[in-house]
């Protein structure tokens, strides 16, 4: 069953536009990626805040108070682009496509 959610999840954030479902994909996306940070490449690093950043930013939109969810994934990529050596604020932490992503939903 557990392999089955994230699938589930996709389907019904992407293709119903369901905004449960893209904030428990989004909490769950970032708990694999809390779990496995130590162990992924940069670029997957980025791709599943980013995954996460985008489907809380949809459901914000639709109504979903995410926005303490949205913080939370701030202050993530804030640490990760850290710990990376990217200076904040900088040209290259306003670069991040994370970044980029929650100045404008959380505006």
């Amino acid at each position: 069953c557990e392999a089955l959610a994230n699938p589930l999840w996709y389907h019904a954030a992407i293709q119903g536009g369901h905004r449960v479902a893209q904030v428990s994909l989004a909490d769950n996306l970032m708990l694999q990626y809390m779990t496995a940070r130590d162990n992924l490449s940069t670029k997957e690093a980025e791709s599943i805040i980013l995954m996460a950043c985008i489907l809380l930013t949809q459901a914000l939109h639709q109504g979903y108070d995410s926005l303490d969810m949205l913080h939370r994934i701030r202050d993530v990529e804030c640490s990760r682009l850290n710990d990376a050596g990217v200076e904040i604020p900088s040209d290259e932490f306003f670069q991040s496509a994370v970044i980029q992503v929650l100045l404008l939903s959380m505006s």
